[in-house]
């Protein structure tokens, strides 16, 4: 006995539910809000049925169209208002405002004018036809325009302040059949059938609105999550160095660019490699791609590395008062505490904590740690470390400059090579920097007001 074949039992789709699943592995894969993609689906439909309806540049579609998808119901509601109004437009009979009054400078809404057209247009009417509506004898009276009785057919149109279409407008009779007591002017919802549209369609219809969509709420979520990161540190994957030695990052997902002004002198990278940047505010490209802002060589990046490394420093124990660079070379850190040894808390149990900081900079940088002090004498004195001044007193002509006093064999160490440690100090605690030797000024030290020499040994 052959075997009794059985009916598949056909599984009824919900093409709506497609959708719904779609855009949740989008939110998912994009790391975006699954509520803003099917906002930016919702936002594509309506743009798509822009061209359906005729809907023009000036009109704000969102005024006559909305769609609206409900994840939960599995279900989207596309409603089209259309405005109630007496009759359609007829370019043979009607003539909007704005153009009425070339012809008729004081016409108004209601108005009839006479507008001239090209009679070759009407050839084909019947004249004296009481049944055609554009009978030329009806519609038309005729002016001589030279003495050869040429004549000019000129046509009567109805100024009206809108050119209503059956796209978004309908007449009164229609509208009572849908609302009983509609009246000209109001404004009827009308719910489209959405039943065919499943993400085939409107990934068809709508791929390119829809792809734009989303990658406007994928610049604007990354956007959002690096603008709130801004001033951290972030680790990249080194994915291309191009020929102008810009090294190409990956960070979450990102394309970051550290430009080799932004990077450490010295430093060597390979494709692959882990590197830590700190990053900046996030920009949006010409093309629409975020673009964040990274360093190596930035003095901000020493100062969150010194955040992430001192748990004293995170909790506002210890605070970074002001913070010098020269990226490769040099940082000078000026630090204070009421409660502990701020350069201590810096350092770390066996220099742990600076020496972390210094190979993430690439191993060579030195780094001077300072206690900061509101007596800027005194703390432009700590500041020319590892010089130890004999004295530093504010200079009595030149509002804002410090002298600092060395002996002979240490005026080199105080100024640093190329001037770069008279330079960071200077910066450090804002102020301009002389250095004089005591051999130069064997008097000076006796010559100096008594209240500037809080600095001295």
């Amino acid at each position: 006995m052959a075997a009794r074949k059985t009916k598949k039992k056909k599984v009824e789709e919900n093409p709506i539910r497609e959708l719904c699943t779609v855009a949740r592995e989008i939110a998912k894969v994009e790391s975006i809000d699954e509520a803003d993609v099917l906002d930016a689906i919702e936002r594509a439909v309506v743009t798509s049925l822009k061209q359906d309806y005729h809907i023009g540049k000036k009109v704000d579609v969102t005024t006559v169209l909305n769609c609206k998808i409900d994840p939960e119901a599995e279900t989207m509601d596309i409603i089209l208002r259309k405005k109630v109004v007496d009759e359609f437009f007829d370019h043979k009979k009607h003539i909007l405002l704005n153009r009425a009054v070339f012809y008729a400078p004081n016409a108004q809404v209601g108005d009839m004018v006479l507008v001239p057209e090209d009679p070759s247009n009407y050839v084909d009417n019947n004249p004296g036809d009481p049944e055609n509506p554009y009978d030329p004898a009806v519609l038309y009276s005729f002016e001589p325009l030279d003495p050869e009785d040429a004549f000019y057919p000129y046509c009567e149109k109805k100024v009206v302040e809108e050119a209503y279409t059956p796209d978004l407008t309908m007449l009164l009779d229609e509208a009572r059949q849908v609302k009983p007591d509609a009246q000209i002017g109001d404004v009827i919802e009308m719910y489209l059938d959405s039943s065919d549209y499943s993400f085939y369609k409107v990934a068809h219809k709508c791929r390119q609105i829809m792809a734009q969509n989303i990658k406007e709420l994928r610049v604007a979520a990354n956007m959002k999550k690096f603008d709130n990161q801004a001033g951290t540190i972030k680790t990249g994957i080194v994915t291309e160095i191009t020929q102008q030695n810009t090294v190409v990052l990956s960070i979450e997902g990102v394309s970051a660019y550290l430009t080799t002004h932004n990077q450490i002198p010295g430093d060597i990278y390979k494709i692959g490699d882990h590197v830590k940047v700190y990053n900046g505010n996030p920009t949006v490209s010409g093309t629409g791609e975020i673009r964040l802002e990274i360093t190596r060589s930035h003095k901000d990046f020493v100062k969150a590395l010194f955040e992430n490394e001192v748990p004293e420093i995170a909790e506002k124990i210890v605070e970074i008062k002001a913070i010098s660079r020269d990226a490769g070379s040099r940082t000078k850190m000026a630090v204070h505490s009421d409660k502990v040894d701020p350069i201590g808390a810096c350092i770390g149990e066996n220099s742990s904590r600076i020496n972390s900081v210094i190979k993430t900079i690439g191993g060579i940088e030195k780094i001077d740690i300072v206690k900061y002090s509101d007596d800027k004498a005194e703390f432009v004195k700590s500041a020319l470390s590892p010089a130890h001044p004999l004295v530093v007193f504010a200079d009595p002509i030149e509002e804002g400059k410090y002298i600092a006093v060395m002996e002979h064999d240490k005026v080199s160490l105080a100024i640093g090579k190329h001037g770069q440690n008279a330079k960071l100090a200077a910066q450090l605690t804002d102020t301009k920097i002389e250095v004089w030797d005591l051999a130069d000024h064997p008097g000076v030290l006796e010559d100096i007001p008594v209240s500037s020499k809080e600095g001295k040994d």
